[in-house]
């Protein structure tokens, strides 16, 4: 089992049982990357909203056996984030990704945690 990088929702087994994903090294770079990059552009959408599963120092907290302590909609949000970037690696066919916007389903997801405030 590997160790969550300090920014990550998720964890590598998380993530590679969500895409069925069969005999992977544990050390797989992409993959790891992938993990990273979806977990920081949840952070992002979500904000302030991210400080309840931050520590003092900006990091995701982990429970007694080292796994992130995160809510399970933005986790759930994360994986199928997640989904997308390992599965679409070269094109959005399906148009879900919009500029400056995370794919619809994973905004609706996100949605009532972040709550945006109007101008």
């Amino acid at each position: 089992m590997s160790n969550p990088k300090p920014f990550d929702l998720v964890t590598f087994e998380q993530a590679v049982f969500q895409e069925r994903i069969d005999e992977v090294d544990e050390n797989d770079p992409d993959i790891s990357a992938k993990i990273t990059a979806a977990s920081r552009l949840v952070l992002r959408f979500l904000g302030s909203k991210s400080a309840f599963f931050l520590d003092t120092q900006g990091q995701v907290m982990l429970n007694t056996a080292g796994k992130p302590l995160v809510p399970e909609d933005v986790q759930a949000a994360t994986l199928m984030l997640f989904g997308y970037l390992y599965r679409l690696r070269d094109s959005d066919a399906q148009g879900e990704w919009v500029e400056g916007w995370l794919p619809t389903p994973v905004r609706s997801m996100l949605h009532m945690i972040r709550k945006p405030t109007l101008a």
